[in-house]
């Protein structure tokens, strides 16, 4: 095994949630990078001498210019005057040098941009981490972002009894950090009473337990807020980092800083578009496909296209890597920039045709973004042939199938956002004017299964829409990824085995249920 490897420590975030894992890097010190998975959901934090200095996710909320215009900071037409715009690092240093934001302007657009990816990650209920001490970030990204306020109010979310079984006994010690107070903290007379009692003193549970006279419930609740809010040192438990994670990582410390600078230096070209570095990542090849279109076919392509695979001119199918290529390779030959000198109108086109197509670029090669997409084209394809199907008799779309269809539309833009609480309200409208349509249903059952809270609901709403439609593997797969997700794979299986009864060496299906009953 490479020592790289030997250094990581992995597990699952159901037995060792975020909150908790970034206290143990910060009262140990350790510097490094914690990845971060949930399903499609992706998400990077980087850790130095314990300080939380950056983040990265996969999500399109998380881009510097999806916060710049949320916070009309920018304005959407002024995207096309930046042609990476995608990319956080060089879209930040063309609008600092533009004079369009000041330095402090984008250094606080990007701490509140990590503060965003940190509380959208402390919502996972499940998924998997793997700590690394070899990953960096460049000097001139790092931030100093504070989160100890996250951290509290995300340890008084949770009942009582949750609380309490993530202690393993009486006999955990506790010793106070000196530490300054934030004023957003607002202690609760339980965590107060807690703070006071300590003194300087290190103290077991129990012994707070006798001096304070407090309830069960309300000092382990206390002590694990004040705990990852940072005023407390925690021994005695179980924590992700053993004493021997520990002292290998501390023993092999200077190693890693030189191993970590010798593949930078290596591997410069392999850099990510957000200035991170990935070790593992090994170099792209760039290989751009030649493009034979002039410029007159290819604004007529932008007048005409009907989705954003028609803009790249590539399948709904194609790879990720497609997607790059045809994006380099269009964007070298008919960047607005070429087309300066040009006649006015033309370059006008141009910039209109560029923002179109980096917008095609961002959605196809994000994962979620691109299901996201896919199902809203599916839905107005759908929506079209039964207008075609009506046009003969000249029957005319129902009031409610057009409300389903807008308030359709509008959970999918909200989804976009990472407003899941204004997905599920549209959605719920959609299904309450359009009960018949299946995807209306399974969105909203994927929807409400982002929280546990609405599992049942979430299993309704899914169950519908494959009765609805059976013949849907799509619809079906938001079902069986469901049973995965809360660890009901049997279900899984029989959903998959259902399906293939309907529509036999489905090739899909029958990889899934190849990886999950191998």
């Amino acid at each position: 095994m490479s020592l790289e490897h030997s250094l990581e420590i992995k597990s699952t975030i159901e037995k060792h949630p975020l909150a908790e894992l970034i206290v143990e890097i910060r009262q140990n010190s350790l510097g490094g990078s914690l990845r971060l998975s949930f399903g499609e959901k992706k998400a990077i934090i980087y850790f130095d001498e314990g300080r939380l200095i950056y983040a990265v996710s996969n999500a399109r909320e998380h881009r510097l210019f999806s916060h710049l215009l949320k916070e009309k900071l920018i304005e959407q037409k002024e995207l096309a005057q930046f042609p990476n715009f995608a990319k956080d690092h060089e879209f930040a240093a063309a609008l600092k040098a533009a004079g369009r934001l000041s330095e402090v302007q984008l250094n606080e657009a990007a701490k509140a941009i990590v503060r965003k990816i940190v509380l959208d990650c402390l919502s996972w209920i499940k998924g998997d981490f793997v700590f690394t001490p070899l990953a960096r970030v460049r000097d001139d990204l790092k931030l100093d972002v504070e989160i100890g306020d996250l951290l509290m109010n995300y340890g008084r979310c949770f009942d009582t009894a949750w609380v309490m079984n993530r202690f393993r006994s009486f006999d955990e010690s506790f010793t106070p950090v000196q530490a300054e107070t934030r004023p957003s903290d607002n202690f609760r007379e339980n965590e107060s009473i807690l703070l006071v009692a300590f003194g300087e003193r290190t103290m077991t549970a129990e012994a707070l337990r006798a001096a304070t006279r407090m309830p069960e419930s309300l000092l382990f609740s206390g002590l694990y807020t004040i705990w990852l809010g940072g005023y407390l040192k925690r021994a005695n438990w179980n924590p992700a980092f053993s004493d021997l994670d520990l002292k290998n990582l501390s023993s092999a410390k200077l190693h890693l800083v030189k191993k970590a600078e010798d593949v930078r230096v290596a591997r410069s070209a392999a850099q990510n578009g957000d200035g991170t570095v990935d070790e593992a990542a090994p170099p792209e090849e760039n290989v751009e496909p030649n493009v034979e279109l002039s410029a007159e076919e290819y604004l007529a392509r932008f007048e005409n296209y009907e989705s954003l695979y028609d803009l790249l001119a590539i399948d709904q199918k194609a790879p990720a890597r497609v997607v790059r290529e045809k994006y380099l390779a269009l964007a070298r030959s008919f960047h607005p920039d070429r087309y300066r000198r040009e006649d006015a109108e033309l370059f006008k086109k141009m910039q209109a045709a560029f923002t179109e197509l980096s917008f095609a670029h961002e959605t196809l090669r994000d994962e979620r973004l691109r299901r996201n997409y896919d199902q809203k084209l599916e839905s107005e394809r759908a929506f079209k042939k039964r207008v075609a199907e009506r046009g003969d008799t000249g029957e005319t779309l129902s009031h409610g199938e057009e409300s389903g269809l807008q308030n359709f539309e509008a959970a999918l833009a909200c989804i976009s956002e990472g407003d899941l609480a204004g997905a599920a309200t549209h959605l719920s409208r959609a299904v309450h004017y359009s009960p018949q349509n299946a995807l209306y249903h399974a969105h909203y059952g994927k929807v409400l299964s982002e929280s546990a809270q609405f599992k049942f609901k979430a299993e309704g709403e899914l169950q519908t829409a494959v009765r609805l439609d059976a013949k849907n593997w799509k619809i079906r797969e938001m079902l069986i990824e469901f049973y995965t997700d809360y660890d009901m794979n049997k279900r899984a299986e029989g959903e998959i085995r259902r399906f293939l009864e309907l529509v036999p060496n489905h090739k899909d299906a029958m990889t899934a249920l190849r990886r999950l009953a191998p």
